[in-house]
């Protein structure tokens, strides 16, 4: 079955997998210097990590700088405008909502081919955003989880005494009891998943 028609001049370039090795199962085809890209992004993703030295230049570097903003998009509008155009052209500033994330909202990423002129934009940047709307990207929450629900224990808010005192409980039952003695009933539920956060952080402390 013919899934494209392509010029006879074409040429047909076949990357391989960086984690397998292996050749990819599907070629990327280009007409002098014109090259047709998969449509799906994690086959286009896959086709430049195969063939990126179809693209690399030696004698030309990018760099890249991400900020991660807890803030709707709309609300960041003037300020990323006002940003892009003090930026000029020297360097490119995208803007991602992530709608998936729970500790950022908008992923902001600089590009630019001299690192000097990155730092720079990043810091102006910094200043142009709203206030306290900068979070640190967290990669992998579960082995933050116990540090952060102690800390949340030992603020001595409203919340933070609730679960005080709900560590203090579990603390006890595993003081008198091993781990495995001890059974979390979970459903999938709000109030056992607050339950399972809780003991997580009591066991791994």
């Amino acid at each position: 079955m013919k899934l494209a028609l392509v010029p006879a001049s074409s040429r047909l370039h076949y990357g391989s997998d960086l984690q397998t090795g292996r050749p990819l199962r599907f070629p990327l085809v280009s007409v002098r210097n014109v090259y047709v890209f998969p449509g799906i992004p994690s086959l286009l993703e896959r086709a430049f990590e195969g063939l990126q030295h179809l693209f690399s230049n030696p004698r030309q570097s990018f760099y890249s700088a991400e900020l991660f903003v807890d803030a709707d998009e709309a609300a960041l509008a003037p300020a990323l405008t006002r940003a892009q155009r003090a930026l000029g052209g020297a360097v490119s500033l995208g803007s991602y909502p992530d709608w998936l994330a729970n500790y950022h909202r908008v992923r902001l990423v600089l590009d630019s081919d001299c690192p000097a002129r990155l730092d720079r934009a990043r810091h102006a940047l910094l200043e142009a955003l709203p206030p306290g709307s900068v979070v640190t990207l967290v990669t992998d929450p579960v082995a933050v989880a116990p540090a952060e629900v102690y800390q949340l224990a030992e603020s001595d808010t409203p919340l933070g005494q609730k679960v005080a005192s709900a560590l203090r409980t579990i603390e006890v039952a595993l003081d008198q009891y091993l781990a495995d003695q001890v059974c979390v009933g979970f459903n999938g539920g709000k109030d056992c998943t607050a339950l399972l956060h809780l003991y997580y952080a009591a066991l791994k402390r």
